[in-house]
């Protein structure tokens, strides 16, 4: 009996370890393996937004796209050759039926066609340098984002921290108060508000702990990977810039050079005046080139040459006043995008006055929060001793448990917000412009 069931003993540990071996760690994909490194910092969470993030990655393919339609324009400008061949059976009344053979090459040569070619080259590069422009603006966007996840999920650790000496504190409150119960030195009342105090405790840590949870999806999600994927985030908490010494003027004209926002409808504007000088173009006659070289005959091995060149003048006598609701309509969307580089001109000097204004703010708190924390751990110290000696009320001990998990909270708080205000900043400045992504475009 004992050897049948050492047998089963080792088969079950057999299939145990071959299972793992198979389904182990070993078959995950290269993504998930990526989750093996022990700490990860900003850098890497933004170089793999950077290669996954599905926003960029279109914008980067629309770049792309209009790259293609700059070459498609500029073939225009070249001769258009094409080849034929053909074969009819022909019945005429008197002759009878016969074959048709005819094979050759056609070509056509634009020469003139009032300027609509060439701007039409022009649209198509304006539109390739708005769409550069464009992945730009969604790359910043990007490392904004990734970054204030980022920030907010290391918020979301501390805060689990924070929580957790809040439950330790209530779990001492508890025990000290049963003591204190048991030896006739507080009544019953004290023990169920402690055991309450510990209750919300808890309550409170795993409220945090789903936080912290949903931040590192969302940190995810930005960077295009995974979820579910888990990382150690490497810790800013210290290190803190001082603006003050911050100049606005100087973020005014920075952010003016290098938001791609203000590029973009530049190009846009350009590309606009070319589409109104292409939309005149059709005021003027088109005049092509053409040449035809060609066999034909009513027998497959006995077909005659022919050649022929010449040049075609085409004009527009009237279109119903097409033409000139076009020019009109493509002036309109002119001064429409002109206005547009105003408001954007605009709405770049709030951001970044704004931001200013909050990073300023963010890091006058950080001051006053940390002067918050000692007070509320120096009363806390106080209010316990006291209740030990039996001079204070449970009451008070829980107000200044309390009063200190609410200023380490906004401690915290005040130190990532003051990251994300710094992040906000340089989005609204440009720093995180960089046009060395686009030197392979």
């Amino acid at each position: 009996m004992k050897l049948g069931l050492k047998i089963y003993q080792t088969t079950v540990l057999l299939v145990a370890v071959i299972f793992a071996a198979i389904f182990g760690p070993g078959c995950l994909c290269a993504d998930t393996k990526k989750a093996d490194k022990k700490q990860i910092d900003l850098q890497y969470c933004l170089e793999t937004a950077r290669a996954n993030n599905p926003q960029l990655n279109a914008a980067r393919y629309r770049m792309l796209s209009a790259r293609d339609a700059v070459a498609q324009a500029r073939a225009k400008f070249f001769p258009s050759v094409g080849a034929f061949t053909s074969y009819d059976r022909n019945y005429y009344e008197g002759t009878g039926e016969y074959d048709s053979y005819s094979s050759g090459f056609t070509f056509t040569q634009p020469i003139f066609q009032g300027g609509k070619i060439w701007q039409n080259y022009q649209e198509a590069k304006r539109e390739w340098e708005a769409t550069r422009e464009e992945y730009l603006t969604v790359l910043i966007n990007v490392v904004q984002d990734v970054s204030i996840n980022y920030f907010k999920t290391l918020e979301q650790k501390h805060l689990i921290r924070v929580n957790e000496d809040n439950l330790k504190s209530a779990r001492y409150h508890l025990e000290l108060t049963k003591a204190r119960f048991g030896v006739g030195l507080t009544n019953k009342a004290d023990v169920l508000k402690a055991e309450v105090e510990k209750a919300q405790a808890e309550v409170d840590l795993i409220k945090v702990r789903n936080e912290y949870l949903q931040a590192m999806a969302r940190l995810n999600k930005s960077m295009g990977v995974a979820v579910v994927r888990k990382f150690d985030l490497l810790d800013t908490y210290d290190d803190i810039i001082d603006p003050g010494k911050l100049n606005l003027v100087s973020a005014f004209d920075e952010a003016a050079t290098n938001r791609p926002e203000m590029k973009q409808i530049i190009a846009k504007i350009e590309k606009q005046k070319a589409a109104i000088k292409f939309a005149q173009g059709d005021f003027w006659p088109q005049v092509n080139a053409r040449g035809n070289y060609e066999w034909r005959g009513s027998e497959f091995n006995n077909q005659k040459r022919s050649w022929d060149v010449g040049v075609s003048l085409d004009i527009s006598l009237f279109s119903g006043f097409g033409t000139v609701a076009s020019v009109s309509k493509a002036r309109k969307i002119l001064l429409e995008l002109e206005h547009q580089k105003l408001d954007i001109s605009d709405q770049i000097e709030l951001e970044v006055y704004s931001a200013l204004l909050n990073l300023k703010a963010s890091y006058a708190e950080i001051g006053a929060t940390r002067q918050l924390v000692l007070s509320a751990e120096e009363n806390l110290r106080v209010i316990e001793g006291l209740y030990k000696q039996g001079l204070a009320n449970f009451i008070d001990v829980i107000d200044a448990q309390s009063s200190l998990t609410s200023a380490r909270t906004q401690y915290i708080q005040a130190i990532y917000n003051h990251h994300i205000n710094e992040t906000d900043y340089r989005r609204a400045i440009g720093a995180e412009v960089d046009y060395r992504v686009l030197e392979e475009y």
